[in-house]
């Protein structure tokens, strides 16, 4: 073989080998490692890439923000993200892929001008894919019942730009060999930081070449943070084994939940004399007493303190998780109380408290439930005369609390 054709086959084999794409393989995925959005089930190709465009009412020629194949990719494990950017816009596009889901995750900054009336971002899926596949949704906007919707994908059949369905919050798509759902926002909406939309549901349609999953931010005129999440399952797993379906409850002037006096005579007001029930409990009752005082008050009377000084006292407690307004009450007419500590599941609440002897202490403060329970510890020389609890928010409303966003270490992801 001579010079030419030997540097003939080595160009060949290193373009063939230039076009085999590094691929995070998991289960039934296969996820291309690059900065186009290319995730396979099955050996198919479910999505073939995304948009970051400004919205002009289904008009073409969208007004491109950010190209995300301009961007460079970051890897950790089977974890990657893309990071780009075009003038002030940027994007961070972060997926997961494990044998059970593939996480799509995204963050569109957007400044100035859009060009149009929301951001939006769009997920592309092939023709070949969908055309012609069934389709089972649910749909609805977050704080309304949501519907069953089925139907099928079909380019013939619909207009170019027309929603084949709206608000689809979970769609399970049949394709053969390749059915599987798609989850959006599950945890519920992204509010973004500089303006006033929403991001919780996609809209998919066809522009006569290929589907798109179109979601939309509001308020985008000129510019925002436009944040959202889409989960990919295999299989047709039914959205409530997902999800609750329970009827989301809200706080209503926020309601004193639990009023207790540490006390052991009759109720003084709104307050209930200490009765140990599951909702307030002593962790160790055999290390706290009821200390009797003879006037001032069933309420500013009696008080529970240590059976032993220096004793420490962990009351349980048990609500509806979320966010509470504690108020604790401590008062002796005979003698000084303190110093003593008072700290919550997140950390002191209060510290190193003293009152003379006489003096009335009303302090509040912030206390999260988790799982529905929350333990107060108090240490040092303490007393504790009465305790309310004030519903601030459920955790089951507007929004999940600390619910996941990013998988990938921000560090890694350039910040």
């Amino acid at each position: 073989m001579n010079r030419i054709h030997c540097v003939a086959l080595l160009t060949l084999l290193l373009g063939a080998g230039a076009a085999v794409a590094e691929t995070i393989d998991a289960g039934p995925f296969s996820v291309e490692v690059g900065p186009e959005l290319v995730v396979r089930i099955n050996a198919q190709t479910l999505i073939s890439g995304d948009r970051c465009v400004a919205f002009r009412g289904m008009t073409p020629g969208e007004p491109v923000l950010v190209h995300a194949a301009d961007g460079r990719v970051l890897r950790q494990g089977n974890v990657f993200t893309v990071l780009a950017e075009q003038g002030r816009n940027t994007l961070r596009r972060e997926v997961m892929v494990t044998p059970e889901a593939v996480h799509i995750t995204f963050e569109m900054r957007v400044f100035g001008d859009t060009g149009g009336t929301h951001l939006q971002y769009d997920l592309l899926t092939p023709a070949e894919f969908l055309d012609g596949v069934d389709y089972e949704a649910r749909t609805g906007a977050p704080r309304g019942p949501l519907q069953t919707e089925t139907g099928a994908f079909s380019i013939a059949d619909t207009e170019p730009s027309d929603y084949l369905v709206r608000s689809v919050r979970y769609m399970i798509l049949g394709r053969p060999g390749a059915e599987c759902s798609l989850d959006f926002n599950p945890g519920g909406p992204w509010v973004g930081e500089s303006n006033y939309g929403h991001n919780y549901s996609a809209n998919p349609y066809h522009d006569g070449e290929r589907f798109h999953f179109l979601m939309l931010c509001s308020g985008g005129r000129m510019g925002g943070i436009f944040t959202g999440k889409i989960i990919v399952r295999p299989g047709a797993e039914a959205y409530e084994s997902l999800h609750s379906t329970a009827e989301v409850a809200y706080t209503k002037g926020f309601p004193v939940t639990l009023a207790v006096n540490f006390s052991r005579s009759d109720p003084d007001g709104d307050y209930q004399p200490y009765a140990g029930d599951e909702s307030c409990r002593w962790r160790d009752p055999d290390g706290v007493r009821i200390v009797e005082r003879e006037a001032g008050g069933l309420l500013y009377r009696d008080f529970a303190t240590a059976a032993e000084d220096g004793g420490q006292g962990v009351l349980h407690l048990q609500q509806r998780s979320g966010h509470y307004l504690l108020t604790l009450n401590v008062h002796d007419a005979d003698e000084d109380t303190g110093p003593f500590t008072v700290a919550g599941p997140d950390g002191p609440l209060f510290e190193d408290v003293t009152i003379p002897a006489g003096d009335h202490w009303f302090r509040t403060a912030h206390l999260r439930f988790r799982d529905g329970q929350a333990a107060l510890r108090l240490n040092g020389d303490w007393k504790l005369g009465a305790l309310a609890l004030q519903a601030i928010l459920y955790e089951t409303e507007d929004f999940v609390l600390d619910r996941p966003f990013w998988n990938m270490a921000s560090e890694g992801a350039g910040g």
